[in-house]
């Protein structure tokens, strides 16, 4: 019985697909499947029952389920143990972001963990709060920045690092660029440039407008910032940001103007809960963390 095997036994059980956890652990599903006949001929007893497109646990396969986990679970407590003597000076870092923090604090805060750790090497993964905790939830990443509010079946710990709070970004020629504060009743039928940072916080802005009885009218939401500021500059509708972001977009054509009414936002690192030795965080992961608290700590 190989490790290997184990592993790709607990993939076709978790997606009770061959080709979906071929995919997943990415091997060919031949490979896969010829990996099990031959874990399944030196068990002497088959482990699997294909019905229509889906295969399902035999009786000794749920047996074997049980013996599988807490192989599984050993193995990652020995490699855990093992880690606690080796040197987290290098390595591989996959790092979710928010392409907007570029252009805030979070940018400097990557930029000296670079310049202290030159030899751990970052993989950027740029997109969507929902998305990015997604990627951590399936360990395509190991953590990221995003924005709160978020649904709480991700099972991260969050850190939070920017505190903000909603400006509109307006251009100079457009009416409400003249008010010293605006009200979401101002809003009414403007097109609406709405900056892509996750479902929770569309979902509230949606909800604000309909509470207040006027029509939500976004005619584009996106990620990316600059084209948020060319469409205003071009004075094709008004955005909402954070005043952070929205601060490093003016230009001579752009102004903020605040709310009456402070709607605040917040974003932070992201990184997976750490409940067994089974999803213990890898070090490298920890060392990220740690350098980000402890900048935050100064």
């Amino acid at each position: 019985m190989k490790l290997h095997q184990i592993e790709y036994f607990l993939a076709i059980e978790k997606y009770q697909s061959f080709s979906t956890a071929a995919l997943e652990i990415n091997v060919s599903q031949s490979t896969l499947s010829q990996q099990i006949a031959a874990l399944e001929k030196e068990l002497g007893v088959h482990l699997f029952v294909r019905h229509n497109r889906n295969v399902y646990l035999t009786r000794a396969g749920q047996e074997f389920l049980i013996c599988a986990q807490n192989i599984m679970r050993e193995v990652a407590k020995a490699q855990e143990l093992m880690q606690k003597y080796s040197s987290c000076e290098r390595g591989l870092l996959r790092l979710g972001l928010l392409p907007a923090f570029m252009h805030v604090s979070i940018k400097d805060l990557i930029v000296k963990f670079t310049t202290t750790y030159k030899n751990i090497e970052i993989i950027y993964h740029l997109d969507d709060t929902d998305s990015l905790l997604e990627q951590i939830r399936s360990r395509k990443i190991h953590l990221a920045f995003v924005s709160a509010p978020f649904a709480g079946e991700f099972e991260v710990d969050f850190y939070p690092i920017i505190n903000e709070y909603l400006v509109l970004l307006v251009n100079l020629n457009h009416p409400l660029a003249q008010k010293a504060r605006v009200d979401i009743l101002d809003l009414d039928g403007e097109n609406l440039l709405l900056h892509k940072v996750n479902s929770t916080i569309y979902k509230t802005l949606k909800n604000a407008f309909k509470k207040a009885g006027i029509n939500f009218r976004p005619v584009a939401e996106t990620d990316n910032v600059d084209l948020i500021r060319t469409f205003v500059e071009n004075n094709l509708g008004v955005s909402l940001l954070g005043n952070q972001i929205a601060q490093n977009l003016l230009t001579a054509k752009i102004t903020t103007v605040p709310f009456f009414e402070t709607i605040h936002l917040q974003s932070g690192l992201a990184v997976p809960t750490s409940f067994s030795a089974a999803s213990m965080i890898p070090p490298i992961t920890k060392t990220f963390r740690d350098f980000t608290l402890k900048e935050l700590a100064k």
